[in-house]
């Protein structure tokens, strides 16, 4: 069921023999998140404050594996490091009003078209594409968007999302509301299936051990599933009632 195999991809992801980048990754984001993703972040003292911040966000984006093109790396970071402090500082005013926003309230309080526009301001920085844009809108807001990558938005039938091109409304309008709905499915499936309230079933699905918001365990569930295309996951979704596994 899928609420099984959303907190199986969590796990997995995390297993460095199921998801070899796991422990790079897991180091990369610990530190990065107990600075920054879970509290609001935009609303600094200073711009020395921006640009120090920039650069970490930046070296994440490096261990995240989000510069493929060796040869470009270093002056794409450059350009990022640069520019991003700019443009962040711009969108600063469309994200404020989001705190306290989560993926499950997306439809109740979120203004869909400030998120489409700060999306597109940060895909005008030459360097960020729709990979590299989810993941800074996740760094500043944890609780609220979910990171993509080619394979996730190919698994969810997003293909025509790939070009750098590509409007931002498939993120915003699209992918996270879809992501919302399977959120809300898979904490009924918990409220039906263990008898849990809402509270408890919601928290069921994250990792105690982790204090990671559910938006990072659904990016987890996403990864192991469409990008590491993780048999187990797939299976534990897809599974026959009372069996742990598909027959043939």
């Amino acid at each position: 069921m899928l609420y099984e195999a959303i907190r199986l991809g969590s796990e997995l992801y995390h297993d460095s023999g199921e998801n070899k980048d796991g422990p790079i990754f897991d180091e990369a984001y610990a530190p990065y998140a107990s600075r920054v993703t879970h509290r609001y972040r935009l609303d600094y003292d200073s711009i020395e404050d921006v640009i120090e911040n920039v650069n970490d966000l930046v070296e994440f984006l490096d261990e995240w594996k989000c510069f493929p093109d060796a040869k470009a790396k270093k002056s794409v970071k450059s350009n990022l490091k640069e520019r991003l402090p700019r443009v962040l500082s711009d969108i600063e005013s469309l994200l404020k009003p989001l705190e306290g926003s989560t993926v499950l309230t997306l439809k109740d309080d979120v203004d869909l078209l400030k998120l489409e526009e700060a999306y597109t301001k940060l895909m005008s920085v030459k360097g960020v594409g729709h990979t590299i844009s989810s993941k800074i809108l996740h760094t500043i807001h944890p609780s609220l968007f979910i990171m993509w990558d080619t394979d996730i938005r190919n698994g969810y039938g997003f293909s025509n999302y790939n070009s750098r091109g590509a409007p931002a409304e498939g993120y915003v309008y699209r992918f996270l509301p879809r992501m919302q709905r399977l959120a809300e499915y898979a904490i009924r499936q918990v409220q039906v299936k263990e008898k849990r309230s809402r509270v408890d079933a919601t928290s069921s699905l994250k990792n105690k051990d982790r204090p990671y918001t559910l938006a990072k365990v659904l990016d987890e569930y996403n990864f192991m599933k469409f990008t590491r295309n993780n048999d187990a996951v797939w299976q534990k979704e897809y599974a026959l009632p009372n069996t742990d596994k598909l027959t043939d």
